[in-house]
């Protein structure tokens, strides 16, 4: 703790905030609460208010994180750094809620019966390209979906196959035919 505020001039309370965090994940080695200070002083953190907002903010983070993880099937531990990336991409970069993200990851897993991360990137920039951000839109986008696929099924494709008149035929007069019933011969 004294390391901690000589190296990175903390007041007590911001460097017990410090280390109380690093006890709670578990880690209390002296490389990972200096990378913990290094980003705290990145931050711009001097007090125990924005330490506490800052652990906030990492917490909300990564209850985020394990949570669509856990949804997808995934281990929520095993988050591994890349996939770290693509997700902070997701919320921050991109600015999808929790919820649309999750649907996103409902789509892929119904489509192929698991969850590929790069899948639900592609879902997710499909949507940031149509400017859709919330449940509503992607709701609105499926009906107006659904509605132009409903009226092309009435329509017949005359540029296809059936660019021609098509026969009828009455069925009862060919079978007394094919049977030797036919009405002439009598």
């Amino acid at each position: 703790i004294q390391s901690l505020r000589a190296d990175f001039q903390f007041d007590d309370e911001v460097a017990v905030l410090l280390f109380s965090h690093c006890q709670s994940k578990g880690n209390t080695s002296v490389p990972y609460m200096e990378k913990v200070a290094l980003n705290w002083k990145d931050k711009a953190v001097h007090t125990a208010e924005e330490a506490n907002a800052m652990v906030r903010q990492f917490e909300d983070k990564w209850t985020k994180y394990r949570d669509l993880f856990k949804f997808m099937g995934n281990d929520p531990s095993k988050i591994s750094v890349p996939q770290e990336k693509q997700l902070d991409k997701w919320y921050d970069a991109y600015g999808f809620s929790h919820e649309v993200i999750k649907q996103a990851a409902e789509r892929c897993i119904s489509q192929l019966g698991k969850a590929e991360m790069n899948y639900i990137e592609g879902i997710l920039d499909n949507w940031k390209s149509l400017d859709i951000k919330t449940l509503a839109d992607i709701e609105q986008k499926d009906s107006k979906r659904s509605k132009k696929t409903w009226s092309k099924k009435g329509k017949t494709d005359t540029t296809s196959f059936n660019n021609y008149n098509q026969r009828s035929y009455d069925y009862e007069n060919l079978e007394k035919k094919l049977l030797g019933w036919d009405d002439n011969e009598e």
